[in-house]
């Protein structure tokens, strides 16, 4: 009984799944998945430790693709121990999928759908109930896009990292499942039945068929065609080596024929989604080589899972200097494939290649087999297939990765298990049996912790939004205060800074007379809120140092107060010794380069703070607001003779003396952003 419920289970994940890529237009989205994910792998860890111990026995896989999964799971988790900032390269921040609690979401699919898949049916059956998913996904998809289209064209947002090509990737899988199951047969079996079974079985593929291919056309994306047709081809050798049904062949061929006339001609759609931007495969591994260059640890173990936008942003060389994306910081590599080298060095990649090398020979040895017990080892292996070659054509996405690593699961229940059974003699293995599943259970119990935290955290956050947007600074601070005690970030320390500064510059500019000194209650205000400010400033720094947007915003922070009260308690060093560091991060950083001008310029400091503003306009985008500011800025400090009465204001910065913009970051929303980019 305990194993038909997990088997079950299984098959309403594996239905499910796909439908978790829905069109979702709020940040929270991301968080929706992965207590998804979360809820399923705490139920599925108890049902397979009660149902172990209650049959005596414990299954699992042992080919070399599983054996090679360890070794990923071994080398990446080595990877953020050696990272440097452990913590964030384990969380991550924001939406970011690369993390290595993310990607952990993967690796526990892998386990999960390895150790139950017990028979042949098995994997044919989650295989069908993942190609249902996506059709019922595909209906969705269409009838939203037909919506858009006549009524509200936002209906097509997608939030939290999946976007519309997302979905397309999603579906051609099933559909590159579908013509695997077709062609090896498995919707043949209605015929040795009644004509009703025929009936559904006809009826449910042409529909899936339909729907499938109806919704990847509209989005009219070339590298779904193109991984399709790598999956038909598959399927042809498949049909060349052992012989198949006619109707087989003609629908694979015919399959075949039809991908690459999409992937050479598109679609009769011209829809837009938006493109994604990412940096082109010649930056990502000029960061690949820098990052090797860096010395023997970062060759070796990388710079951490989730630590992409700081290699970036120490080793772009400033690729987009003078650009409309100055100053962006992007998440990801060109493709899921370098990023992954970037992040997890030499052993991280080795061990990478070689579980895709052993599953990419499993499966080519099944090609050519005449057994009926191989086919549904054949049909995981072409779904795995195209969802893995992915990782060399796509930038990682959460919900992607874990489809990979399921259907590598899959394929790995196939491939080869072995079961540990309990008797009277085998108290040894039984010990080890139990503590791997205790093990897996408590892990399986703090990814739902730590999802829920994150959730609530982010939902407290979006509510802080509003209310700042409402005029409620207090309400603000306090619900901002609240999510870092959920789960603190640098992002929500960041948020929380800025708020405080807003405070303080409220106690300053609430006087009657500008110009007047603050008085001794106004004075204890101000310094309670920029003391404040600091400190959650630095907290930021402290949680996550190699980030180059927590430097430039503790910098920020003191250029923000020296605007409102001069320098005091050496607000100026503090904020030339933060945007240092955060130039050091990141050399081409527009924000801090600028910064560190102004201090420079209020401080009198007349050739420093000219170099400051020439090396900004060298990184700005032209096209910047700022810029016309800046030059008039330098053409004043150019014609003054006495540098120190031309640099230091006479009156608050507050009051509108400052020729300059204030580039403070004062949130509009409080919610981090859910880009790619910073």
């Amino acid at each position: 009984m305990l194993t038909k419920i997990t088997k079950w289970l299984f098959y309403l994940f594996s239905f499910l799944l796909p439908l978790s890529f829905l069109p979702e237009k709020t940040f929270a989205a991301y968080f929706d998945k992965r207590i998804f994910l979360a809820v399923f792998v705490l139920l599925f860890f108890v049902l397979l430790a009660v149902k172990s111990f209650a049959e005596g026995r414990f299954r699992y896989p042992a080919g070399k693709t599983s054996w090679a999964m360890l070794a990923v799971i071994g080398t990446f988790f080595a990877s953020s121990v050696f990272s440097g900032i452990f913590g964030q390269s384990i969380f991550g921040s924001g939406s970011q999928a690369d993390s290595f609690f993310s990607l952990g979401f993967g690796f526990i699919a892998f386990f999960i759908s390895a150790a139950i898949m017990e028979s042949e049916k098995d994997v044919f059956k989650a295989i069908k109930f993942f190609i249902a998913g996506s059709s019922v996904l595909a209906l969705g998809f269409l009838i939203l896009s037909s919506l858009a289209i006549y009524q509200a064209k936002d209906v097509l947002a997608f939030g939290g990292g999946d976007t519309a090509q997302v979905l397309a990737l999603v579906l051609g899988g099933a559909l590159s499942a579908l013509i695997a199951l077709f062609g090896l047969g498995q919707f043949e079996e209605g015929e040795k039945k009644s004509p009703g079974s025929r009936a559904v079985n006809l009826i449910s593929l042409v529909l899936a068929t339909v729907l499938l291919t109806g919704a990847i056309a509209f989005i009219n994306l070339k590298l779904v065609w193109f991984l399709v047709s790598l999956a038909t081809i598959i399927i042809l050798c498949r049909i060349l080596a052992v012989p198949s049904s006619n109707a087989g062949r003609s629908a694979v061929c015919l399959s075949f024929v039809a991908a690459l006339l999409f992937f050479f001609f598109g679609s009769p759609f011209s829809h837009d989604f938006g493109p994604t931007i990412l940096p082109s495969n010649n930056l990502s591994i000029k960061i690949a080589q820098s990052t090797f260059g860096e010395g023997f640890k970062s060759a070796v173990f990388g710079s951490g899972p989730g630590t992409f936008p700081y290699q970036f942003a120490l080793h772009n060389g400033g690729a987009f200097d003078q650009t409309k994306l100055s100053g962006f910081v992007f998440n990801q590599g060109a493709f899921g494939y370098l990023t992954l080298a970037i992040e997890t060095g030499l052993l991280g990649i080795l061990a990478l290649s070689a579980l895709i090398g052993f599953f990419f020979w499993a499966g080519f040895k099944l090609i050519s087999s005449r057994s009926e017990e191989e086919k549904a080892g054949l049909a995981a292996f072409i779904l795995g297939s195209y969802f893995v070659l992915l990782l060399f054509f796509f930038w990682i996405n959460l919900g992607l990765f874990v489809l990979t690593f399921w259907a590598l699961g899959i394929f790995a229940a196939a491939e080869k298990q072995k079961e540990i059974v309990f008797t009277r003699d085998s108290g040894a293995k039984k010990t080890i049996a139990l503590a791997i599943l205790l093990a897996l259970l408590a892990n399986a119990v703090f990814d739902l912790y730590v999802s829920v935290r994150q959730y609530q955290a982010s939902a407290v956050i979006a509510q802080a939004g509003e209310d700042y947007s409402n005029g409620k600074l207090d309400e603000t601070m306090a619900k901002n205060e609240n999510a870092i005690s959920l789960w603190p970030t640098d992002d929500y320390y960041i948020s929380l800074s800025n708020l405080y500064l807003e405070k303080a510059g409220s106690v300053v500019q609430a006087r009657t007379d500008l110009t007047a000194p603050l008085s001794d209650e106004e004075t204890a205000a101000f310094k309670k809120w920029a003391g404040q400010a600091e400190a959650a400033a630095n907290s930021a720094c402290q949680l996550n140092p190699k980030r180059s947007t927590n430097w430039q915003n503790l910098g920020s922070v003191y250029k923000g107060l020296i605007r409102l009260v001069y320098i005091v308690d050496g607000y100026d060093t503090k904020a030339i010794e933060a945007y240092d560091k955060a130039e050091k991060l990141y050399p081409q950083g527009s924000a801090a380069i600028l910064g560190k001008a102004f201090v420079y310029d209020v401080r009198g400091d007349k050739n420093n703070a000219l170099a400051g503003y020439r090396r900004y306009l060298e990184v700005a985008d032209p096209d910047n607001q700022e810029i016309k500011e800046v030059k008039a800025r330098m053409e004043k400090l150019n014609q003054s003779a006495d540098s120190s009465a031309a640099s230091t204001p006479t009156v608050p910065a507050s009051s509108g003396a400052s020729a300059l913009p204030d580039d403070v970051t004062i949130p509009t929303s409080t919610a981090p952003a859910s880009s790619a980019a910073e």
